[in-house]
């Protein structure tokens, strides 16, 4: 009976060794993930990178004649848009996307 006990605490440490990773991985790595993602978004490079994004995107816009590629640039900007607050923006920036929204 002590040698099954033995085997099997044997066989569950081989088992949790090999998985740990795994496991680890499973409980952690979205948590790690999200709070990386939310430090990128928030760093200075990525909102410059955004807003210049956007500017040519504006530029896109107003040269634009076709009602239904406007249409769909706008619901573009409106996206991007979504991710830099609106203080960060500069005026005429803020001022065309709420010329959008309307």
């Amino acid at each position: 009976m002590p040698i099954l006990l033995l085997f099997v605490a044997l066989l569950g440490l081989t088992w949790a060794g090999a998985y740990h990773d795994v496991i680890f991985r499973s409980v952690f790595a979205p948590k790690y993930e999200q709070i990386r993602r939310g430090t990128y978004v928030q760093s200075e490079s990525h909102v410059r990178g955004t807003i210049i994004d956007l500017q040519k995107q504006q530029i896109e816009y107003l040269k634009e004649k076709d009602p239904a590629t406007k249409e769909a640039l706008a619901s573009v900007i409106r996206q991007t848009a979504t991710q830099v607050s609106s203080d960060l923006l500069p005026p005429d920036l803020r001022s065309f996307l709420s010329s959008l929204n309307q």
